[in-house]
């Protein structure tokens, strides 16, 4: 059996974590492709990474490993003359930095995405590919935002 050496990202164009990844792997000048997780087989991906989350990253031993700090961990490993998180001191401050904007900024985006109505619109509209039956489903989403929980209508319309 032979070993493909291109990596896959299975994600999603408008997940943050699938496009953090995606900038790694250009950093570290990877083989890759990206593909949709919803248009290659979930189930199976979901079963193998052990999660319905994107991304996933396929790897070329052919394991399916999800969460994009420890992944960048091992990509530092794999290829180790372009580490994201550096040996020493300034690695200390990579990874707290790290840390903030994975964490706290992807709730600033989650923010931006769903809170104004044309930009609900068009992640609606760009996560269902276009489908307008779309604009039918209309799901209570309940979000804690520390004062005290609200409740907005999460589709199109």
């Amino acid at each position: 059996m032979t070993i493909e050496s291109t990596y896959r990202i299975y994600g999603e164009e408008l997940s943050y974590f699938t496009r953090k990844l995606e900038a790694a792997m250009i950093f570290y000048d990877a083989p890759f492709e990206m593909l949709n997780k919803n248009e290659h087989d979930p189930q199976e991906i979901e079963s193998r990474s052990g999660t319905h989350q994107v991304p996933v990253l396929l790897t070329p031993e052919n394991w399916m490993i999800a969460d994009t700090t420890p992944l960048i961990h091992l990509l530092d490993d794999r290829f180790p003359a372009r580490r994201l998180f550096p040996e020493g001191p300034l690695g200390i401050l990579v990874q707290v930095v790290e840390d903030f904007f994975d964490e706290w900024v992807a709730r600033t985006m989650v923010h931006y995405r769903w809170h104004y109505p044309e930009s609900a619109e068009f992640a609606s509209l760009k996560m269902a590919n276009g489908n307008p039956e779309v604009d039918k489903v209309r799901l209570p989403i309940k979000f804690n935002y520390g004062f005290g929980q609200r409740e907005f209508l999460l589709g199109i319309g």
